[in-house]
């Protein structure tokens, strides 16, 4: 049927068996957690921000770290709503926050159960 080289048979049983080991390894790793390396570095980046914060979150209060802390706001945002409140006083409703550039009635819904007043 087929005419292989003792040479090709062990290239095809070598390559058999690394894909027999890898497949092994994988699913070990996956479903045993086998052959994790945990790296500190990767394990803070892990973390969750907001794990040390309390919710709701005063707006009108908020430094630029906290407001960081919530889903959707980065640099950029917090930086916005610091500047919107400075200018014009405090937000004194949720649909306040649709004035500030960039945040419409999607991220208002995502803020909506992390902020107060």
């Amino acid at each position: 049927m087929f005419c292989l080289t003792s040479r090709e048979r062990k290239a095809l049983l070598f390559i058999a068996s690394l894909l027999i080991l890898g497949a092994s390894l994988r699913y070990l790793r996956y479903n045993y957690n086998f052959l994790v390396f945990k790296d500190p570095f990767l394990e803070e980046l892990d973390k969750d921000p907001t794990e040390n914060l309390t919710f709701p979150i005063n707006i009108n209060k908020a430094g630029l770290s906290e407001l960081e802390s919530l889903p959707g706001i980065g640099k950029t945002y917090a930086q916005r709503i610091i500047e919107y409140r400075t200018h014009l006083g405090p937000f004194k409703k949720i649909e306040d926050l649709e004035g500030v550039k960039g945040i419409g009635k999607k991220r208002l819904e995502e803020l909506k159960k992390y902020i107060s007043f």
